[in-house]
């Protein structure tokens, strides 16, 4: 994973450098306690290996919305 950044309402967890082409998956910012809570701090995430399920979708590039934080699993 790339990086991971937050704007608005939303965090972006961006696993490329170019969002029209790369994948990213969002996480609503009102979510953030629940993501931290399962250990899923979401600023920890960069530089790891995940596993996201969702529905694969194509806005302004290839992403997965998490609602939950069991969408996102590791492997290490």
């Amino acid at each position: 994973m790339l990086s991971v950044r937050e704007s608005g309402t939303t965090i972006y967890v961006n696993f490329g450098r170019r969002r029209t082409r790369d994948f990213s998956v969002t996480i609503p910012r009102r979510l953030k306690p629940a993501f931290t809570a399962a250990g899923l701090e979401p600023k920890r995430l960069e530089g790891r290996r995940p596993r996201i399920r969702g529905w694969l979708e194509q806005r302004s590039g290839p992403m997965i919305d998490a609602a939950a934080p069991k969408q996102i699993e590791f492997a290490d």
